[in-house]
């Protein structure tokens, strides 16, 4: 079972798991106090929760990482057209064509 404790307090030995930092904190035998001031939250976790947590964490770093880079490629695509677009139709009804659009050739 997992305990809710704050940075500044006194705990005994254990692994903890920051909620605000994501860090983790070993406290050595015969306890000690938790880093940080007390608006810091840790969850103190049993090793078997720890066992699984690690390799879950890579798992789900090493699947979302190229998702996310795609996506991030895709939404710069996507403003430079955006843009291109919207100067173009900015530029509909003024004297003469936007150039790139097309047109007569010079």
């Amino acid at each position: 079972m997992t305990t809710m404790k704050y940075g500044g307090q006194w705990t005994k030995a254990g692994t903890y798991l920051g909620i605000t930092g994501g860090e983790w904190v070993t406290i050595p035998k015969g306890g000690g106090v938790l880093p940080g001031k007390r608006e810091a939250r840790y969850l103190r976790t049993p090793l078997p929760l720890l066992v699984v947590l690690g390799p879950a964490a890579g798992l789900v770093y090493i699947i979302f990482l190229p998702v996310v880079g795609i996506l991030l490629v895709a939404q710069l695509a996507v403003r430079k057209v955006a843009a291109k677009i919207g100067a173009a139709l900015a530029t509909i009804g003024k004297k003469g064509v936007p150039k790139g659009v097309g047109g007569p050739r010079e």
